[in-house]
């Protein structure tokens, strides 16, 4: 199946993906709106403490 976009949102999408990577490359983290997305339907494991390492759930 072939998607046909707006060459503007094509665009838009491709500099929010360069964006993204350039800021996870120097800050070393999501931006804020990706760290903390959670699945809608199961509770997530809470607020990441940074003393703390990262964790998967059981």
């Amino acid at each position: 199946m072939t998607v046909s976009l707006d060459p503007r949102l094509a665009e838009k999408l491709k500099d929010n993906l360069i964006d993204h990577r350039q800021l996870v490359r120097s800050h070393r983290q999501d931006l804020p709106e990706i760290r903390h997305w959670q699945w809608a339907g199961a509770p997530g494991p809470g607020l990441h403490r940074p003393d703390q390492p990262v964790r998967e759930p059981v």
